[in-house]
């Protein structure tokens, strides 16, 4: 018999985490974050907020700590307050260019 069991579950990665980029339709303002279950944090940010935001591209990365830092300072001209920032719709292509394609 094997020490193992067929058709486990992968085990979570800790280490592992997403970046985020949430959008606010009452604020036109964009979030840049990082979060394991980016669906629980858009809701947290919507119970915060009292707003709703739409998740407009996740990128899975074990280096999300540093990509979330690289992106705040690339766009810190334009943070408004925390983590939101007033992006135009090329920052965002931008971004997807360079972070590559969805990962949700």
């Amino acid at each position: 018999m094997w020490p193992f069991r067929r058709n486990r579950p992968a085990p979570v990665r800790y280490d592992t985490q997403q970046v985020y980029l949430m959008h606010c339709a009452a604020t036109g303002l964009y979030k840049i974050g990082i979060s394991q279950h980016p669906t629980k944090r858009k809701r947290q940010v919507e119970l915060n907020s009292g707003h709703l935001v739409t998740i407009i591209q996740t990128w899975l990365a074990e280096d999300a700590r540093a990509i979330e830092a690289a992106l705040h300072k690339n766009f810190a001209e334009k943070r408004q307050e925390g983590e939101w920032f007033a992006l135009t719709p090329e920052d965002v292509f931008a971004m997807e260019a360079v972070l590559g394609g969805a990962q949700e």
